[in-house]
């Protein structure tokens, strides 16, 4: 079994990978890339009304409640 005694060590031997902000960015972009067709056909459709106001919005602020639900 391999041990590694610091983030360096384990960067010579693994090499970089991928950080945290670049499974972020992918996953940013792969839900931009699925939704975009289909905005796009719904827009050449008429289904989508442009310039149409937003009225009223709800926020619910949990202090210390669920992390993921």
């Amino acid at each position: 079994m391999f041990e590694f005694r610091s983030p360096r060590d384990r960067a010579l031997l693994c090499g970089p990978g991928p950080s945290r902000r670049d499974f972020l960015q992918v996953g940013s972009l792969a839900a931009v890339g699925l939704s975009l067709p289909q905005y796009a056909r719904a827009a050449a459709e008429g289904k989508v009304r442009p310039g149409c106001e937003d009225r009223s919005c709800i926020m619910i602020f949990n202090l210390g409640g669920p992390s993921h639900i």
